[in-house]
C-alpha cells in the first residue's frame, strides 16, 4: 500500500508540474496567444486539481492491477510416500472440529473437477476463506505425504487442486468425494468412523494412533 501510494504521489506531482510549465512553453515556442487563452481558461488552483486528477488515476491503474493479481502457493507430494495417514484421530471432539472447518469451506464450494491424477476444487473467494483453506492444505500434507496441493487465488475465485501418483489414485478419488461425503456424515461418533472406513477401503492405511 505504501509503495502505491508513493507512486500516486509521484504522479500527482509530476501532474502538477506538467500543468504550471504548459504555459511557459507555449509562450517559447512563439504561441502566445495560445498561451494566453490557456492561462485564461486555467484558474488558480488549476494545477493542484491536475495534479491530484493525475494521483487519483495512477492509484486506481494500480489497485486495478494488484486485484488482477494471482497468488499461489504449493506442497508437494514425497516421492514415492507410502498412501498413509499418520494423524492421531484418538480425539473425536478434535476430529470432528477439523472436519467441520472442511464443512464450513464446503459452503462456498462452486465447482469440482477431475484432472488427470488429481482434481480441483474452485471457491468464491469469501473474507479469509484462503487462509482457512491454507490452513486445511497444511495440515493434510503433514500427515498424508503422498498428496500434492496447489492452492491458488484471484480476484474472482480460489482454486485449491490435489494430485497424487498413480498407486494413490483411488484414495484421491475418494477425498474428491469429501464434500459428498460430508453432507452425509451426522456429525457424531459413526459419522467419523465412516468416513475412516471408506479412505481405509479406498486404500489409505492410518498409521497414527488410529480408535476411532
Amino acid at each position: 500500500m505504501k509503495r502505491r501510494l508513493g507512486w500516486a504521489g509521484v504522479a500527482a506531482v509530476v501532474g502538477c508540474g506538467a500543468c504550471c510549465a504548459v504555459i511557459p512553453a507555449l509562450s517559447a515556442l512563439g504561441l502566445g496567444s495560445a498561451a494566453t487563452l490557456l492561462a485564461g481558461w486555467m484558474g488558480p488552483g488549476t494545477e493542484l486539481l491536475a495534479g491530484g486528477a493525475a494521483g487519483a488515476l495512477a492509484f486506481g491503474v494500480m489497485m486495478i492491477r494488484e486485484r488482477g493479481k494471482k497468488s499461489s502457493c504449493s506442497w508437494p507430494g514425497a516421492a514415492n510416500a507410502p498412501v498413509a495417514c499418520t494423524a492421531d484421530l484418538r480425539n473425536e471432539q478434535a476430529v470432528q472440529e477439523w472436519m467441520d472447518r472442511y464443512r464450513r469451506a464446503f459452503t462456498q464450494l462452486i465447482h469440482s473437477e477431475k484432472l488427470p491424477n488429481g482434481f480441483r476444487w474452485t471457491f468464491r473467494p469469501e473474507a479469509g476463506l484462503e487462509a482457512r483453506l491454507r490452513e486445511l492444505a497444511e495440515r493434510e500434507h503433514e500427515c498424508c505425504g503422498f498428496f500434492s496441493f496447489e492452492l491458488s487465488s484471484d480476484r474472482d475465485r480460489i482454486t485449491w487442486a490435489v494430485t497424487a501418483d498413480e498407486q494413490a489414485q483411488s484414495v484421491v478419488d475418494e477425498f474428491f468425494r469429501l464434500p459428498e461425503r460430508l453432507r452425509e456424515e451426522s456429525g457424531d461418533g459413526d459419522g467419523l468412523v465412516s468416513l475412516k472406513s471408506k479412505m481405509e477401503a479406498a486404500g489409505l492405511a492410518f498409521t497414527g494412533a488410529k480408535d476411532v
